[in-house]
Order: structure tokens, then sequence, then C-alpha cells
């Protein structure tokens, strides 16, 4: 039955009475706008972020009867909260919420299998989908956000856009040419590899967690990365695809650096915190690099004048730093400055000690050799290092730089031996100046050009004194001296969007000093060097269609002592087979004219060991070729990496007797492969190393650090603001070498032959390293940070590396690898 017409009328009146209000209880205003009128209204005031706040859009009760009853609707319809403070004041927090969306294909519609993201300027994200669904946690509907994907182009949104409900996010395909393909995150993230080069790019401002490292040590980082090892245990004698430390090139900014770091080389000299870009490469050097027949380390400070000042501190159980940038001049002029030091007191840490026992095992002063009639009354170890740059960008066109670094190590310790009142002292000292000056400037729109000037000076000093009863009875010293003066320039011209012309020139000024005074009445020796080496250096890169790349150049060095020229091709290639598959091959020769003898055993903390020389008619120069041919495959979450390769090294130089030096070569063969596998949270990976090593010095031999078989397993989580990484590596035990012992000094027991019961190869040597991090943000202040604990060898496993060769103690003749090494560290940022 019909209603009457007046209950018709009724029944409206009653529901307009009760929707109106719901319809006209919540506005919308800014954000800005609601602080004004909370603030004016109940008299009042608000702590926020402004720049995250200010741009949102709220909604706010259209009444409400006080203070607190307007924050509470505001928090139910809202994505904020409210916490009281001193007095009359609230602090207002943001609630972030995840996203949840799919990104497809704008063409095909298909979803796209891996995207990249960054919000808000923050570094990138890799994003796997689950059940065809990515999320970003931890989100705000006012941040930036941007996608991208490879072969696509990025596209800009908004957290807003994300939040509201699940959205089909589209993605347009785009041409991308071989030469701008970079796999990221290809050991962790901030490391990255170029396709275009075969280098290895790590960005230290996102770098991730490493298993057993938590300091951003660069050398323990560079150490993991497949066709890179350290033999001796120690971070600063990497050793690239079978060359040894002195035939790698490394450059700070441009600055050569000519020693294995702090402590003797279990440190790195490089402050994490003011390094932003390294380069490596593991292979062929692109033409425009000489000088060295191994690989290259490109360490690069920042290059941009920063908006604000930043701040940065560090700390671990070792060492502690600190780091500001900050402009000048807005967008024109910037500094940035940065010092480290271990700490100034008489303390070694669990894991200084640790580095302590593997610098001075078999000596005088190992601490594991008990001894009731010695002492060592002083041991004192001391190192720092500083840096800075002054950049200057008068407009878009150029940019100039002065960058220096100063590295300093100083080491001393005095042995008393009680039953002969007999005092030994030592003093080792290491002082690396340097400085750059360099400018670039765009000519013209496809023109730049860069020119500069480096300047370097090393100084190892080592000194030994004793006396008998006060009476001096021994006193020797000895010193190495590296003076480089460089000069550089050169011009890129960008023939088309696909073609790449560079050349260039330098000229390097060697000045090589070696000063030794060899007992108390001995007269001293000053070896004075010097060299000139003039390179030229034409290189062409080339994308052939969308799929090929070929770089091709030629690097020529005239060296004046010899009055001989080199001419060195290198040629790279890379090929993409499908978009996930690509081929590559590269070959190459290079030259050598300032190295360091071949010895049988391993650098330890005997400088005499790391004393450079320059090529001449006595000592010839290094030459090395090498070849590589592999693939890479990057397919959503599986990343798969082999490169196999030769590498021939010729005129290497090793001390036979005290009046004897002999010539050898070289030559290593091998592969390294590569297996990533990522999930949302979660990634593994595994790297394995198949090499032979061999000298040739008359006859035929395997090098002392050949390590046949060399693998690695790292897996590593990530809840929340935790990281946890584990890594577990087994190394192939190296070749037994037993020295021959001299018959007129037995041990105490009488002995003068070595006992030892390992045959061909010593054991196997395996361990496991662990850490985790938690990161923390102040909210208020802005800053934010990380703390940090690793755990180097966690089970203590005693790894042997090798038996002395320079007078090795028949009790106890074995050099070991790094024991259980813990430490802690804290980063902060503001």
């Amino acid at each position: 039955m019909p209603f009457p017409r007046c209950r018709r009328v009724l029944l409206f009146l009653v529901v307009v009475i009760q929707v109106t209000p719901l319809l006209s209880q919540e506005r919308q205003v800014l954000f800005s706008d609601f602080v004004k009128e909370m603030t004016e209204t109940y008299n009042t005031g608000f702590t926020y972020n402004q720049g995250l706040l200010d741009g949102l859009v709220v909604l706010l009760p259209e009444n409400c009867n006080n203070l607190v009853d307007c924050l509470e609707a505001v928090t139910r319809i809202n994505p904020l909260q409210f916490e009281k403070a001193d007095g009359n004041q609230y602090l207002i927090l943001p609630v972030r919420s995840t996203a949840n969306f799919i990104v497809t294909d704008s063409e095909t519609g298909e979803t796209v299998n891996a995207i990249r993201v960054v919000v808000n300027g923050l570094p990138e994200q890799y994003l796997l989908p689950r059940e065809s669904q990515y999320s970003i946690s931890n989100l705000f509907p006012t941040d930036s956000i941007l996608i991208r994907s490879r072969f696509y182009s990025p596209r800009k949104t908004v957290a807003s856009s994300l939040l509201n409900e699940s959205i089909s996010f589209v993605l347009s395909p785009d041409t991308i040419y071989l030469q701008e393909v970079v796999i990221e995150d290809y050991l962790s993230s901030g490391v990255d590899s170029k396709l275009s080069d075969h280098s290895m790019q790590i960005d230290m401002r996102s770098l991730g967690l490493l298993a057993g490292e938590t300091d951003g040590d660069i050398l323990n980082v560079l150490k993991r990365l497949p066709g890179i090892r350290t033999p001796d245990g120690k971070p600063g004698s990497l050793n690239f695809r079978g060359s040894t430390f002195d035939h790698t090139l490394i450059y700070f900014d441009e600055i050569p650096i000519y020693h294995s770091g702090h402590f003797f080389g279990t440190i790195s000299p490089y402050n994490p915190s003011a390094v932003s870009r390294i380069k490596v490469f593991r292979g062929v050097l692109p033409a425009k690099f000489g000088g060295r027949v191994g690989g290259l380390i490109d360490l690069q400070t920042e290059n941009n004048v920063v908006d604000s000042a930043q701040y940065s501190a560090t700390a671990n159980t070792i060492s502690a730093g600190m780091r500001m940038s900050a402009p000048i001049k807005r967008n024109k002029i910037g500094i940035s400055l940065a010092a480290r030091s271990n700490y100034p007191i008489d303390y070694l840490a669990p894991k200084l000690e640790a580095f302590r026992t593997l610098n001075f095992q078999g000596s005088k002063v190992d601490p594991n050799i008990p001894n009731d009639r010695k002492v060592i009354d002083q041991f004192d170890v001391r190192f720092q290092d500083f840096n800075g740059k002054l950049i200057f960008i008068p407009n878009e066109n150029h940019r100039a730089a002065l960058s220096f670094m100063n590295i300093q190590n100083h080491f001393v310790y005095n042995f008393d031996s009680r039953d002969l009142n007999q005092v030994e002292h030592q003093v080792s000292d290491l002082d690396n100046l340097g400085m750059t000056a360099k400018w670039d400037a765009t000519l013209l729109e496809n023109l730049n050009m860069d020119v500069g000037i480096t300047t370097s000076s090393l100084n190892i000093f080592e000194s030994n004194s004793e006396s008998t009863q006060s009476t001096p009875s021994r006193y020797d010293d000895i010193s190495n001296t590296i003076k480089d003066l460089r000069l550089n320039s050169g011009l890129k011209y960008r023939v088309s969007d696909r073609s790449t012309i560079e050349v260039g020139y330098q000229l390097i000024n060697h000045k090589v000093t070696l000063d030794e005074q060899g007992g108390l009445n001995q007269p001293r020796t000053n070896r004075k060097e010097k060299a000139q080496i003039h390179s030229f250096h034409i290189n062409s890169q080339d994308s052939w269609g969308t799929r090929l790349i070929t770089s091709f150049g030629i690097h020529y060095d005239y060296y004046t002592p010899l009055d001989k020229q080199y001419i060195d091709p290198r040629l790279t290639i890379s090929f993409m087979a499908t978009e996930s598959l690509y081929l590559k091959a590269s070959g190459g020769r290079a030259h050598q004219f300032i190295k360091r003898k071949l010895s049988n055993d391993f650098d330890d903390f005997r400088l005499q060991n790391q004393f450079w020389s320059l090529a001449n008619d006595r000592s010839p120069v290094l030459e090395g070729v090498q070849g590589m041919i592999g693939f890479m495959y990057d397919q959503s979450s599986w990343l798969v990496d082999l490169e196999l390769y030769v590498k021939r090294t010729s005129g290497i130089t090793r001390q036979e007797s005290p009046t004897m030096v002999m010539d050898g070569s070289l030559l290593t063969k091998g592969l390294d492969l590569f297996i990533k596998r990522r999930w949302a949270q979660f990634e593994t990976w595994a790297s394995y190393s198949l090499s032979h090593v061999e000298t040739d010095f008359r006859r035929t031999l395997t090098a002392y650090y050949n390590q046949k078989h060399i693998f690695n397993l790292t897996a590593i989580h990530r809840f929340g603001r935790w990281n946890f990484a584990a890594s577990w590596g087994y190394l192939s035990g190296m070749p037994v070498l037993i020295p021959e012992l001299d018959p007129s000094e037995p041990n105490s027991n009488g002995q003068t032959t070595l006992s030892v019961p390992y045959s061909d190869n010593f054991p196997s040597q395996h361990q496991l390293d662990l850490s985790v991090t938690y990161g923390f943000i102040k909210r208020v202040n802005h800053w934010q940070g990380v703390i940090g604990l690793s755990l180097l060898n966690v089970y203590d496993r005693k790894n042997i590396i090798n038996i002395f060769q320079n007078a090795p103690r028949v009790e106890q003749p074995f050099r070991y690898a790094v024991g259980f090494a813990p430490n802690i560290s804290v980063s902060i940022n503001f």
C-alpha cells in the first residue's frame, strides 16, 4: 500500500535531517591553515616537519567542543598523530602506511617483473612483486615517488595516489641503448655493474650491508667482488685475478696511492664517509689509464655543492671520525672536510688485537708466543687520515675542484730481554700527502674538456736499534720516498647519440729515493731514481644499433730512462642477445714502470718489503696481456655472471739472493662465477673462482699465493630497520713452500730443519662472518643513524696461510689468517 503524501514528505525530511550533518561535518583545508586555526582558537602551539606536512590537505570536523575533541577527530580521519609536549604544546607526527599496487606495460598490459623506487630522493629500493603486486611501506601521502624499470621511461607520482586503493601503475616502454644499461644491486645495494665498459660502480651513500662489515671499510667492500681476493687475510693486499697489490692502480680523487693502508694494510686509509663513488675494473682498463698491468680502483669524493650544511660522525671500537659539507655561496662554492683517527690511548680493541696478531705473528712481538724473559714495555699504534675538497661552479658549463688528502701511520715498540739486559727499539712511519686541482668545461654542446694537475708524495721510514747493557750494539734505518707529479688533459667529443671519441695527454714525473744505513758503523747509501712518462690515448665507443657496443682505444707511453715507446691496444665488446642475456669480451695490453719486487712471502710489518723502484736497464718494464669472455643474465629475481680470463705478466723481478735479482713472469688462468637470487626482503648470492697462478723464473712453479678454489655463500635479510647478513667462505689451501734454514742458528731444542706435516698444499681455509645493523631516526631534529655489530671468523678457525720464509721459528713456523674479530660501530648523519 503506497504511503500517503504527507508520510512521504515526513520521511524525506527525516532523511535530510539525518544526512545533512554527515555531509557537512567534514571540510577540506590545507594543513598550514589547520595549524593556524587551532593556534588562534585555542592559544596553543605545534611542532612538526613543515616540509612534509605543509602541503597536506586534511579533513576537519565542522564543529568540535574543545581542543582535545578537535585533535581526536582529526586523528580519526587523517594520517596524523598528536603527542602532548611541555605546557600547551603538541608534537604532530605523520602516520605512515603501506601502498599496494601493480605495475603494467602500457602497450601489452603485462606486469613489469621488477622496478626501482626512489622515495623523497633517498637511495633507491629494488622491488620484486609478490603475487603480481608491489608493496612500498612507510609512506606518507605527500611523499614524492619515482618508479622506473629497465627499458621503460621513469614516472613520478605522489604517495597519495598509491595509498587510496590497489591501482594499476602504468609504465611506457622506451628505447634504451646498451651503453645506458647498468645491472643494479649487483653485489648489494649501491654496487652496480656497467655493461658498456665492464666496470663495477659503488655508491657509498647507498651501500648495503655486507657480512662481517658494518664500518663501510672500502677495502673490505672491494674484496667481496668476484675475482678480487686478499690471500694473506689483509684487506689492503688486494689481488686482482692473480696480479699482486703493486700491479693495481689506485686513485683517490686522481691522487695515486702506493701503500696498502693503515696498520700495515689491515684497515682502509679511505674515510668511508668522505668517499662518494668508486669505480673498479677487474680486467682490461680503458685506454685513458696507464701505468699498471692489473686492475683499477678509482675513488672519488662528492663533486657538487650541497644545498645546506651536512654533518656526520662515525665511531667504532678502533677509530672515530667526522665529516662536514657546507655551501659557502649557494649553488656556486662549497667545501667538505673529513678526518678520522684511532683512539689516542694505549688500548687495543678486540678487532685491532686480532690485526696485531695477524701483523706480528712469528716475530719477537707476537702476543701469542709466551716468553717470561721478555717484556714489551711499549707498543704504540697510531693512524689518521684527513681530506678535504673545495668546489667552484661558476655556471652550468664549468666546474673546478681542489682536493687534498693526508694519510699518516706511526708504530713504535720497545722490547726488553731481561736476562741479557738487552733492549730493542723499532719505529715505523708512513706519511702520504696528495693534492689535485681540476677544471671541467663544456665547450660546446657535444664537446667536453678537462685539465688537471696532481701532486703526491709518499715517505716510508723504519729504524731499528739495539743496546746491550745500555751500550748501543746495532742501529739501522731505511726510508723510501716517492714523489709523483702529473699533468692531465682530455677532450671528449660526442659524435652522435651512439658514438663518442676521447683523446688525452698525461705527463708523469717520478722521483724515487731509497736511503739506507745497514749497521751502526756502516756508511749510508742513497739511491735516487727519476723518470718522465709521456702518455697519449685515444678511444672510440660506438653503439651498433641498440644491441652491440664496442670500445676500442690505444694507450701510448714514452719512457724517458730507456728511451722507448710502448703502444697498447684495448678492446671491450658487449652484446645484448635478449633483454636479459648479455655477452661480453675484452682484451688488451698494458705496461708498468714503477714496481716492487716479488717475494715468496706476504708483506708483513717489515717495510723493506713495500719499497718501490723504477724500471731501468737492469730491471725491465712490466708488460701485461690479458683477455676475457663471458656473459651476464639478469631476469627479475635472478642474476648470473660468468667470466673466463687469462693474464700473463712479464718483467717480474725477484730477489734470489742479496746480490742476485732474477727476471720472470706470472701466468693466471681462471673463471669467476656469480649467482644471485632476490626475494622481497631477502637475498642470497654465491660466488666461485677457479684459478691457477704460476711463476716462471727459469722454471715453472705454482705461485705462493695461489688458491685454486674460492667459494663464498652470503645471505642478507631486511626486516624493518634491521638488516642481517651472514657469509661463509671456503678457500683452497695455498702451496707449501719450505724455506732453507741457517744451520748455524738452531732453535732452543737444537733443531735446524722444519718438520711440516703437510705436502703440496695446506689444509683448506673456511670461516663464517656475521653482521647486523639497526637504523634509527630522531624525528624532531631530523637526524638519522645506524648502529652495527660485526663478527669476523665467528668460530675462530685457525687458517694456515703459509710458512714464514724469513727466519721462521722452528717450533711455530706457520702464518695464519685473521682470527675471531668482533666490532661495534655507530654512524650518525644530521
